[in-house]
C-alpha cells in the first residue's frame, strides 16, 4: 500500500510541477483558447491553426484537474478553453463543432468528425460538473 501512495504522490507532483504549468503556458491570452502548435524543439507558432479537439481536451483536462485537486484556479484555465470553444469552434448555423479554426478564431476545417463531437461532449460534461 505504501508503494501505491508513493506512486500517487509522484504523479501528483508531476501534474502540479510539469503538466499543469506546461498547458497554462500554451494559453493564448490575445486571441483566446490555447495555441495550436509547438514544435519538437519547443518553438511556439502563435499563428498556427487551433484544433477544436485540442481545446476540447484541454477543457476536459482542466475541468477534471479542478475537481480532483479542488483548485478554482484550474477552473479559470478551463474557462479559457470553454469561452474559445463556444465563441469560435461551434458551428452556429448547422450545429456541431468544427475540426479547426484559425489562430484568431475563423473556421479553418469545417469537417464534423464524430470523434471530435464526442470529445466536445466529454469536455462540456466535465466543465458542467
Amino acid at each position: 500500500m505504501g508503494e501505491l501512495k508513493e506512486l500517487a504522490a509522484e504523479a501528483k507532483h508531476e501534474l502540479l510541477t510539469h503538466i499543469i504549468p506546461f498547458w497554462r503556458g500554451m494559453r493564448d491570452d490575445k486571441f483566446g483558447g490555447y495555441y495550436g502548435y509547438l514544435s519538437y524543439d519547443l518553438a511556439l507558432d502563435e499563428k498556427a491553426e487551433k484544433g477544436c479537439i485540442l481545446n476540447s481536451r484541454i477543457l476536459w483536462f482542466f475541468s477534471n484537474a479542478s475537481m480532483a485537486l479542488a483548485d478554482k484556479k484550474l477552473l479559470r484555465d478551463a474557462e479559457c478553453a470553454y469561452d474559445f470553444m463556444t465563441k469560435y469552434c461551434f458551428d452556429k448555423e448547422y450545429g456541431g463543432i468544427f475540426w479547426s479554426v484559425t489562430y484568431d478564431g475563423r473556421p479553418e476545417d469545417t469537417t464534423k468528425h464524430i470523434y471530435n463531437q464526442a470529445f466536445a461532449v466529454y469536455a462540456l460534461s466535465s466543465y458542467y460538473a
